[in-house]
């Protein structure tokens, strides 16, 4: 049977970070290219109502142009998400959140590290911060992270609880914590970085699912000197047996280990994903708390690999 859409979607995924709700969208048989919304709220109902929305707006534009691709559907997912989120929390600053998914959603301001971010209509939002509120901006990185190495990152931010009786939308202060390493989800996060453009606080990490293979490099090095037959080490690597059928064996056997551990890393690197979390510095109350990436922690391998350059000393400030 032919299919009326050419890139046919998954179900749509909710999870919560933090008390929140997020909204995952993918094509079907996908693992990693995904679409990661912050739904901006940590109440069910209301996370379902933008849910709703989005998905109806998405909907009415793929059913009108049912060739379109996954990246135009994304790009499409872009232009909705901020009217939906606005609509919901009945608040048009909110169009400035976004969604925070593998690449950014105002490309002109955030992939552009030495541009200005403006609004709609063309005003620099450098000239409109609230009353009370300074930041320092961040350096940009030559690397299209753009972003502070950390291992650590933690703040508060006003957020939208629920409505009572009299129909009027709740507020209180909820706390977000990012950090390097295996969540209580089971999800490895191997890097974080955070930056600053124009009045919104971007936090990009890097991860691995919960049922992704792990990295195995230690017993990969001892299999290749025992090939070797490398004779230091010898707390470790086991001594090879003299050249002939024994050591051909021997041999054999460690190589194709080493391949089943690099098939293994391959598939690994395929659940990779990156992820980001866009959040207005106008919201955020009180210090922003980070722990900056060193030389020699387990993921500044991860962060130097990417280009993101020597991390700097700063302390933000909402």
């Amino acid at each position: 049977m032919t299919e009326l859409l050419e890139t046919v979607l998954a179900n749509p995924y909710h999870f919560r970070r933090n008390g929140v709700y997020y909204l995952r969208l993918r094509t079907r048989g996908a693992t990693s290219d995904t679409v990661n919304i912050s739904l901006r709220t940590s109440d069910k109902t209301v996370a379902m109502e933008i849910t709703n929305d989005i998905l109806k707006r998405l909907a009415k534009f793929h059913l009108g142009a049912p060739s379109a691709t996954w990246k135009q559907l994304k790009a499409h997912i872009d232009d909705i998400t901020p009217a939906c989120l606005a609509k919901a929390h009945g608040d048009a600053s909110m169009a400035a959140y976004g969604s925070g998914h593998g690449r950014s959603i105002a490309s002109k301001g955030f992939d552009n590290p030495g541009g200005e971010y403006k609004d709609r209509n063309g005003t620099s939002v450098y000239g409109n911060l609230p009353d009370g509120k300074t930041f320092e901006k961040v350096p940009s990185f030559q690397a299209p992270i753009s972003g502070i190495p950390v291992s650590r990152l933690r703040f508060s931010i006003t957020m939208a609880s629920g409505t009572n009786k009299s129909g009027i939308t709740m507020f209180r202060p909820q706390g977000f914590e990012f950090t390097v390493g295996r969540d209580s989800s089971g999800t490895e996060v191997i890097a974080l970085w955070y930056s600053i453009d124009g009045d919104l606080l971007t936090v990009t990490q890097d991860s691995y699912p919960k049922d992704a293979p792990e990295e195995q490099w230690d017993e990969m090095l001892t299999n290749i000197l025992e090939v070797q037959g490398c004779t230091k080490f010898q707390d470790r690597i086991s001594q090879a047996p003299p050249l002939g059928k024994q050591r051909d064996k021997w041999n054999a056997t460690r190589m194709a280990r080493i391949d089943d551990l690099l098939t293994s890393y391959v598939e690994r690197l395929k659940l990779r994903e990156r992820t980001k979390f866009i959040f207005k510095l106008a919201e955020i109350t009180g210090p922003i708390e980070s722990t900056l990436m060193k030389a020699g922690d387990k993921a500044w391998s991860q962060i130097t690999q990417s280009g993101a350059g020597d991390p700097k000393t700063q302390r933000e400030k909402p």
